[in-house]
């Protein structure tokens, strides 16, 4: 038994000191390799990242000898949430072993906030918004950082009192509004008619919008040229 001891303690000292590792070793450098790529592909500073492992704990790395560890390529881009991450334990240049890491990516960013409530189309200044650093894991809809990014644009939908601004709340003002007054512009080749007429949607440039002429009192659909014009081709 002592003969045997013996020569385990001079097999594992004639390895190199850093391919000896223990569980928690191994378990801090697989951490770090895993956080130091996903911050990369995300493109977030260290403090807007938050990594969970489950179930990392229970696996046995402490017989592992490498020297090296590595994210695998994966066809599958990273994303918010819990994925499999697929990590390679190399010595000398050569793969070892392929090791499926289960790890829930959580982030937390600062994002703009609702001061206040605000109407359906209501235009938002800078004075209804807040900067509040919260957990933006489960948000799908892109959201804002810079207050003057929202100025000037209106609401699509109320926003209640400490609501995330995302980019589906908010819209840029139309330069037609619904019921405003239009100059429709009826093109047929060469030949253009000018005739008053009403919106009926809101509408920025280039947008195809509903519109009422005065005089006949039918409708159409007509493309917005500015503020005042919109074009009927016939």
């Amino acid at each position: 038994m002592k003969q045997l001891k013996l020569l385990l303690i001079i097999t594992l000292l004639a390895l190199p000191f850093d391919a000896v590792q223990s569980q928690t070793q191994t378990t801090e450098q697989l951490r770090a390799t895993i956080k130091k790529y996903i911050l990369s592909q995300l493109q977030l500073s260290k403090d807007e990242l938050l990594l969970e492992f489950p179930n990392l704990e229970k696996q046995s790395l402490k017989k592992i000898v490498f020297d090296k560890i590595k994210v695998l390529p994966s066809h599958k881009p990273v994303h918010k949430g819990l994925q499999l991450i697929k990590c390679g334990f190399f010595r000398n240049g050569q793969h070892l072993k392929t090791l499926n890491v289960n790890t829930r990516i959580r982030t937390f960013e600062k994002v703009v906030v609702s001061k206040n409530r605000l109407g359906r189309f209501a235009v938002v200044s800078p004075a209804d918004l807040k900067l509040a650093r919260l957990e933006t894991t489960n948000f799908t809809k892109k959201t804002f950082s810079i207050l003057k990014e929202l100025s000037g644009l209106r609401t699509t939908r109320v926003i209640q009192a400490g609501d995330v601004i995302t980019e589906n709340l908010v819209e840029t003002l139309p330069v037609i509004a619904r019921g405003s007054g239009v100059e429709i512009h009826f093109k047929r080749g060469l030949l253009e008619i000018t005739t008053p007429g009403i919106a009926r949607q809101d509408g920025r440039i280039g947008d195809e919008i509903r519109v009422k002429c005065v005089e006949s009192k039918k409708s159409y659909m007509a493309k917005v040229i500015d503020a005042k014009t919109v074009l009927v081709n016939l």
